[in-house]
């Protein structure tokens, strides 16, 4: 034993117990993660990969491989999407910050697309015959642009319908927000079904092929 760990110290292969590698921060993060968000398969195939690699032995080269190795055949924008973004996010959970290079491209290809407000009107009119949780959820993103995983992390401790107001503890940027709620979007709101429990997510959907199901079904029919 004594000898290997000569062998990793001269070869710059050597941890010393408990520091943080890869699958401890992944763990670390993935537990004070919203299970709703859209990351966790990622960051759990990362984990496969990684393993117990040191954290300070992860950089650009060792990302830029992982990219490759677990998805061969994908675009820059998936290998973003499902390697460069979760890799950054674990490595700040354990302390380590690193400008990344993501791939050309990785940004996809934006595709803006409009609504009247009477086509919008339409769409919220038949969500709501399919299940009005999911009409409410439409129009809550319509009316306050937030984004989905962040509609779909709000608990009824961030929301004060009497108020107007909501809460998001948790976004893209790390930088938490405070969003005004619309008199529509209240009356939307008011009509979900609820757990009084403080703690207990607003929306009960994940973001899912079902989800987009309901979309498509509700904009066919609109």
């Amino acid at each position: 034993v004594l000898k290997e760990i000569e062998r990793q110290i001269e070869s710059g292969r050597f941890s010393e117990p408990g520091e943080p590698t890869f699958a401890s921060a992944a763990l670390n993060y993935l537990n004070f993660t919203d299970p709703a968000r859209g990351d966790i398969v990622y960051v759990k195939r990362l984990m496969e990969h990684f393993r117990d690699k040191p954290l300070k032995e992860i950089g650009q080269a060792e990302i830029d491989a992982a990219a490759l190795a677990l998805y061969p055949g994908s675009g820059a924008a998936t290998r973003n999407r499902s390697v460069y973004t979760p890799c950054s996010a674990v490595l700040r959970r354990g302390g380590i910050r690193i400008e990344l290079q993501r791939p050309a491209g990785s940004e996809g290809k934006k595709a803006t697309a409009w609504l009247w407000p009477e086509q919008a009107e339409a769409l919220f009119e038949e969500a709501g015959k399919l299940d009005k949780d999911f009409a409410a959820l439409l129009i809550m993103l319509c009316y306050t642009g937030l984004r989905l995983s962040e509609a779909l992390g709000l608990t009824w401790n961030d929301v004060r319908l009497q108020d107007g107001f909501a809460y998001v503890p948790d976004t893209k940027n790390s930088e938490p927000r405070a969003v005004f709620l619309p008199p529509v979007a209240v009356a939307a709101l008011a009509n979900v079904g609820r757990d009084d429990r403080s703690g207990h997510r607003v929306f009960r959907f994940a973001k899912s092929g079902h989800l987009y199901s309901l979309l498509r079904v509700a904009a066919i029919r609109a």
